[in-house]
Formats: C-alpha cells, structure tokens, sequence
C-alpha cells in the first residue's frame, strides 16, 4: 500500500475510536492468541478511558479555560478528582428530554459518566502495560485461563479487558459532555460576567459630566 502523501497523520483520538480499536484487537487476539494484539487491546481500552474523562474535563472548562488548563493527570481516578472539583455533578447520570409545548415529538439525550469501577480497572490495565507483569506472573502465556478472576495468564486477564470495554460503552453511550444542570450554571455566571463588562448603562456615582466646577 502506497504511504499518504499528506504531511499529516489520521489517528482518532476521541474516546469512541479508542474503544473500537480495543474491540477490534480484542477480537484478533480470540481468533489468532496473538499476545501482541491482547496488549494493543488493553492499550487502546486505558487510552479510551482517559480520553473520556479528558472530554468531560474539556467541556465542563467551558469557554473560559484558565492558562493552566492543560491536562497532566493520566490515572483515571486522578482524573476523576479533577472533574469533580469542576463539576461536582460529574458522577451523576442524567437524560434530558427535550420538547415543543402542544407537539408530541422529543429528543432525548444522556449524560453518561465514567464510574468508579471503570476508573479502577483504568488503573489495573496499567498493571498489564509494565515489564514486571511477566516478571511477576510466570505463567501468563499459558493458553487457557488459570485463575479465573485474576491477571496471571492473559487468558484470566482477557476478563478484565471485557469489562472494561463494557463498562467504557456506556460511558460513552450519551452524546452530552456535561451535567446539563451544571452546563446552565456555567453558561449563566459567563453570561452574567459578559454583561457586567459590557453594560455602561449604570450610573457612576463618581463620574462628572461636563466642565469641572470653578473654584
């Protein structure tokens, strides 16, 4: 296959790409045992998970983003204390239903937010990512599950990969990034902070108009 001529790379990065790849891999590892495509899974599956929190985080900075806006956590569960801070509706799910008075036609949709568990298994993905995972389980190239439940053979551990990516597709199921209670909230401090910068209708108590008044 001819390499693109573009002077760019075409690589998703949102959460729902990262998950497809996990998918994918995971697949070709149940049809080959390819070792190599259970790490790419377990990979792309810890990518999606930080990617999501990093869109929750992203949106509920609004537009108004501080200078250290920049994101630097990369465990999940630090990531989910930073969302908290700034939405501490961030853990709660929620569907919006939208309508037209006197028509029965509505639109949902769903805010779906990472959960405790998911961060968790964010964290013990990252176990199966560092050399010490072959150093400290002698048996993971077995091709059979040893002890269901746990990481020793990549076999046990494919468990935890299924669970992860069923827990990342209902992260990932609503097409809200914020806690719509929590978006308002936004929307109308930048709304009120907008119009006390603009509005000059008010009197200054201190200002004079015309000439200063001769001694």
């Amino acid at each position: 296959m001819a390499a693109s001529q573009s002077p760019f790379l075409t690589y998703r990065i949102d959460s729902r790409s990262f998950l497809s790849r996990a998918i994918e891999a995971l697949a070709r590892f149940d049809a080959t045992a390819d070792a190599g495509e259970f790490f790419i899974a377990a990979l792309q599956l810890r990518f999606g998970i930080e990617a999501r929190l990093c869109e929750y985080i992203n949106a509920s900075l609004g537009s108004v983003k501080p200078q250290d806006a920049a994101i630097k956590e990369f465990t999940a569960s630090r990531l989910m204390g930073r969302l908290a801070l700034l939405n501490p509706d961030s853990h709660r799910p929620v569907t919006l239903v939208i309508g037209v008075e006197g028509e029965e036609s509505r639109t949902a949709m769903q805010y779906t937010p990472v959960t405790p568990r998911l961060a968790a298994i964010h964290g013990r993905l990252g176990e199966l990512l560092h050399y010490n995972y072959f150093w400290n389980h002698e048996h993971w190239f077995i091709k059979k599950e040893w002890k269901p439940g746990t990481v020793e053979t990549l076999f046990d551990a494919r468990g935890l990969l299924l669970e992860g990516v069923d827990e990342l597709k209902k992260a990932t199921a609503g097409s809200l990034l914020s806690h719509p209670q929590f978006t308002l909230l936004v929307e109308n401090l930048e709304a009120e902070a907008e119009g006390e910068l603009t509005d000059t209708s008010s009197p200054n108590p201190d200002r004079r108009d015309g000439p200063p008044p001769v001694a």
